[in-house]
């Protein structure tokens, strides 16, 4: 057990967890194949693993990050203050396909839609590195509008912590994280929080525009145009 006591020593926290998870998830496969008969691939464990840290994460985080903001009482979203852009993200996955879409919206503080993008990843990826992507693609929104005072929100906890976290991200996505953080250096206010998916449903249903393939229409449906109006 030595080594996992390194490993909590000397990497950061996200790290340790989840060679915990994996640790546990190994063993599960194994009991599983020893008393109960069922074989569980080696890719499958890995992905049993991922999406119960994931979980584990998102039940946990606030009261290991009090740093973070949420807002439990918020079920709708929250206009931001004035002069301040505040820009969603999200992302949909699609397993049959074997692709996501990532998508974002940016609004006022009078409400106003100022910006918004969905696009298609043809890649398989797991929720939270295509959660990532669609963090990043909103910073780079914020950039390209020259957008200097904005606020991310989204609701995937893992992201939000892991930007926040001062510590070199080793996760898989690490190197789209560090990306995030270096550009946030170049706004005058940059915020990141996260919010309950029921107040994050504008950016979920922009992402799933593009779950086959990129939305290629300049108008939103008016589906997603009446969740707005309603907001």
């Amino acid at each position: 057990m030595n080594w996992i006591l390194e490993i909590k020593a000397k990497a950061c926290k996200d790290v340790h967890g989840k060679c915990v998870v994996m640790c546990w998830a190994i063993w599960h496969t194994r009991n599983k194949r020893l008393f109960e008969g069922i074989y569980m691939a080696a890719k499958e464990t890995v992905n049993f693993a991922i999406k119960y840290w994931h979980d584990l994460w998102n039940a946990t985080a606030e009261v290991l990050n009090s740093n973070i903001r949420t807002n439990r009482g918020a079920v709708s979203w929250v206009r931001p203050e004035m002069n301040v852009v505040k820009i969603n993200f999200d992302a949909a996955i699609n397993k049959v396909d074997g692709v996501c879409g990532i998508g974002v919206i940016a609004r006022t503080n009078l409400g106003e839609c100022v910006g918004w993008n969905s696009r298609c990843i043809k890649q398989s990826l797991d929720p939270t590195a295509a959660e990532a992507q669609a963090a990043f693609m909103a910073v780079e929104m914020a950039r390209t509008n020259n957008w200097r005072r904005i606020v991310i929100e989204g609701d995937s906890m893992e992201v939000i912590c892991a930007v926040c976290e001062p510590a070199i991200s080793e996760a898989t996505n690490g190197n789209i994280i560090e990306d995030i953080k270096r550009k946030r250096g170049w706004f005058e206010h940059f915020q990141i929080q996260h919010i309950f998916r029921e107040a994050n449903q504008v950016a979920h249903e922009i992402a799933a525009l593009s779950k086959l393939e990129n939305y290629a229409l300049e108008d939103l449906p008016v589906t997603i145009c009446n969740i707005i109006s309603a907001e």
